[in-house]
C-alpha cells in the first residue's frame, strides 16, 4: 500500500490540480488545501442529495479511485433508508451502482460502454416509472 504521505501518482496530480482550478500545488498538501479539496468533493454534499442516483464505477479508474465511488454509494445509503414498496419482498433502492472490471474513468470499452448506456436508460425509465415496450 502506498505511504500516506508519499507523492501522488501522475493521474492523481492532474485531479488535485483540477480541484484547485488548474493551479499548481506542492506536496504534501496543507490543511487548507485538504479543506478546499473536500469542499469541492461530492462526498461533502452527500447530505443534500434527495434524488435517486446511479453511479457508474470503472474498477481500473486512475482518475477517481473505485473505492471513492463505493464510499459515495455507502454514504448515500446510510443517510436515506430504502422506501418500502407495498407487496415487494425487499425495499426499493434509491441509489444504485454498476462497476466495470478493467474500465477506467470513461468506461470506454465498446461492450462496457454499451452496457452502461443501456443500463442507465433502463434505470432512468424505471425511476420515472415509464413503461418499457
Amino acid at each position: 500500500a502506498p505511504h500516506l504521505f508519499a507523492p501522488p501518482s501522475h493521474a492523481a496530480c492532474r485531479c488535485i490540480a483540477e480541484g484547485f482550478g488548474g493551479a499548481s500545488f506542492e506536496w504534501p498538501l496543507t490543511p487548507a488545501q485538504h479543506a478546499t479539496l473536500y469542499a469541492r468533493s461530492p462526498i461533502s454534499s452527500v447530505d443534500e442529495v434527495t434524488a435517486p442516483t446511479l453511479t457508474l464505477i470503472g474498477a481500473a479508474d486512475m482518475r477517481v479511485p473505485p473505492s471513492q465511488g463505493r464510499e459515495w454509494l455507502a454514504a448515500l445509503e446510510s443517510r436515506q433508508p430504502r422506501p418500502k414498496v407495498p407487496g415487494a419482498a425487499e425495499p426499493a433502492t434509491l441509489h444504485d451502482a454498476l462497476e466495470y472490471e478493467g474500465e477506467g474513468h470513461a468506461i470506454a470499452g465498446a461492450e462496457a460502454n454499451a452496457h452502461a448506456v443501456q443500463s442507465a436508460v433502463a434505470w432512468l425509465l424505471a425511476k420515472l416509472e415509464v413503461p418499457m415496450q
